[in-house]
């Protein structure tokens, strides 16, 4: 799953977040034509000048609110 779009804070730089299942899937995406195919059209973008790439790994899918309807703070800890 894929989410790109323009930072609320910062108007000369977009946010791309991928969600991936597991590593095997993920290592086949790095693995992919497509992928070589994106990135080299991000970076022939005009004014295209640097990219910050972050990985964060959640094992916590649970829901946000518990069975109450309050946070689930603890989810954070």
């Amino acid at each position: 799953m894929y989410c790109f779009g323009l930072d609320p804070a910062v108007p000369t730089e977009i946010q791309v977040y991928e969600l991936w299942d597991d590593p095997e899937a993920l290592e086949k995406h790095f693995a992919h034509e497509n992928y070589f195919q994106m990135a080299g059209a991000l970076q022939r973008v005009e004014g295209f000048l640097d990219s910050i790439n972050r990985q964060y790994v959640a094992d916590d899918r649970g829901t946000v609110y518990d069975e109450s309807g309050k946070p689930r703070i603890a989810a954070l800890a």
